[in-house]
């Protein structure tokens, strides 16, 4: 039998992980892989809450203050999302499976959002 990888009640927590660590994300971005990047994200977690991340030039900036049009904007459930930017699971059966699903002007920048942080 395969044991879960997370618990039921994890949508809340991710959520509630994700506006902790909000503070201090700057500190997670990997400096070789951002280098240069430019894009603003737009993270939906389903059911809960929006978060937006901005990188100019490599720099992050998280709730970026101003005007706001997103070049990609993510829509998730909470649970695999977390696991996909920690790199326990596979983006591509989450995207498959409907868990996971980005629009915008440039869509395909989602694919790389998790490797522009170090790993966890």
């Amino acid at each position: 039998m395969r044991a879960r990888l997370l618990p039921r009640r994890c949508p809340r927590d991710v959520e509630i992980a994700l506006r902790g660590v909000s503070p201090i994300l700057r500190a997670w971005v990997a400096a070789d892989a951002a280098a240069g990047h430019d894009a603003s994200y737009e993270v939906r977690l389903r059911g809960q809450g929006t978060h937006r991340w901005r990188f100019d030039v490599g720099a992050l900036t998280v709730e970026p203050a101003g005007p706001w049009r997103p070049d990609v904007v993510i829509s998730a459930a909470p649970s695999p999302l977390i696991l996909v930017f920690y790199g326990r699971v596979g983006q591509w059966g989450r995207i498959l499976r409907g868990e996971m699903l980005a629009w915008g002007r440039k869509p395909w920048l989602a694919f790389g959002l998790p490797s522009l942080f170090l790993p966890a």
